[in-house]
């Protein structure tokens, strides 16, 4: 699999995420509210309609290595994501996208203080 971008929990992130899957499937991922996130899909049109889950989707937590029940919150379906789980989505059995936490902290130094690395 190759680089394709980052994706933030921050609330300050409005950007959705867009992945064409073929056969008229957009896979969505979008944040809620830090630190969750939902994927959700639609079709290829414009503008683009919400779509049910569609048969052949796998979301699985990597981390946990526990396949996620999909969210019934909306009549279409989605699924719920934290940003403290990793994640692998398959589409017949055919992993398509990988979601791996990074697991870093920012670090942040007082004015005067000196950072190395031993």
């Amino acid at each position: 699999m190759k680089f394709a971008d980052s994706f933030s929990y921050l609330p300050s992130n409005q950007s959705i995420y867009c992945f064409d899957l073929g056969g008229n499937v957009v896979l969505r991922i979008e944040t809620i509210y830090s630190p969750n996130a939902r994927i959700y899909f639609t079709d290829t049109n414009n503008p683009s309609n919400n779509i049910a889950i569609p048969p052949g989707i796998v979301v699985r937590d990597t981390t946990r290595n526990l396949i996620l029940p999909q969210a019934c919150f909306q009549p279409l379906g989605y699924y719920l994501i934290l940003w403290y789980y990793s994640y692998e989505i398959t589409y017949n059995n055919q992993v398509v996208i990988v979601l791996s936490n990074q697991e870093q902290q920012s670090v942040q130094l007082a004015d005067g203080l000196v950072h190395y690395l031993d």
